[in-house]
């Protein structure tokens, strides 16, 4: 991140200044280990957190179960849309420890790719 203070003055002297931060938007994110799915509106789904507004979409956002079977396989969605709510099919899958595989391209062109385990709690 960069901080830029600008100090500001008019014709008579007067001055005011102000300061702003900009920050790299590149790997600003947070994965979930836990989500509850639960319906009570609270960690329902699994997805990219973003610290900041995320520039960039999600290419590829993959779920497989315990048997390396996909779960869900989305492409080219922007963050808000490449979410998992537990569910395969419109069926509710179980309390168990899943395996996602997560690709992010910044609008800088960038990628990144992030994989881990995730735990869907009901």
């Amino acid at each position: 991140s960069v901080n830029y203070t600008f100090i500001i003055q008019d014709e008579n002297g007067s001055e005011i200044d102000t300061s702003f931060q900009i920050i790299d938007q590149d790997g600003n994110i947070l994965i979930p280990k836990v989500f509850t799915a639960d319906g009570d509106g609270l960690n329902d789904f699994f997805g990219v957190v973003s610290l900041y507004d995320l520039r960039g979409k999600i290419t590829l956002f993959k779920v497989f179960n315990r048997s390396a079977q996909k779960v869900i396989d989305l492409q080219n969605q922007n963050s808000e849309d490449a979410i998992w709510d537990g569910r395969q099919n419109n069926k509710p899958l179980p309390s168990d420890v899943y395996v996602y595989m997560i690709e992010i391209e910044y609008t800088s062109g960038k990628r990144e790719l992030l994989s881990g385990d995730v735990t869907l709690i009901r």
